[in-house]
């Protein structure tokens, strides 16, 4: 009665210990894959981003608000979404003003277009950022090699 201290008096008796290495290393793994993979299913608007190289990028640390505007062409038609939500051309003008005025024209703007995209759409999404106060645009594009 008791735990085998693995001497030969306790021979062909069962260990009473669970060795916790296996699982520790499983537990790691699992960790590491979901760090990678979870910045990658931050965005839910599917959108064909086009291939650019980029130089260093700039290390600003502020606390102005962000905000991610995905533009998508689908059979012809441009789609707007204002992070994850579909928006009009209408309510997203009101919601670049509303943004701009809350945040002291401060609001720094993701633009996330398709490849298959207009230049026009583009362009009047810049005009209309810069009509409602929006003064930080960035554009974000697929790393090369990743097309």
């Amino acid at each position: 009665m008791g735990m085998s201290s693995g001497s030969d008096a306790g021979h062909g008796a069962p260990m009473a210990n669970i060795n916790t290495t296996p699982l520790v290393d499983v537990m790691l793994v699992l960790l590491i894959i979901f760090m990678i993979t979870a910045p990658l299913m931050a965005d839910k608007v599917p959108v064909n981003l086009p291939v650019a190289t980029s130089e260093t990028p700039e290390k600003v640390e502020d606390t102005s608000p962000k905000v991610t505007l995905s533009i998508v062409r689908k059979n012809g038609a441009t789609n707007y979404y204002w992070g994850e939500q579909l928006v009009t051309p209408e309510t997203l003008a009101a919601r670049m003003k509303a943004e701009a005025q809350n945040s002291n024209n401060k609001i720094r703007m993701k633009i996330r277009a398709d490849k298959s995209c207009r230049y026009e759409d583009i362009s009047a999404v810049l005009k209309l950022a810069k009509n409602s106060g929006v003064q930080f645009v960035s554009f974000v594009s697929s790393p090369e090699g990743r097309g």
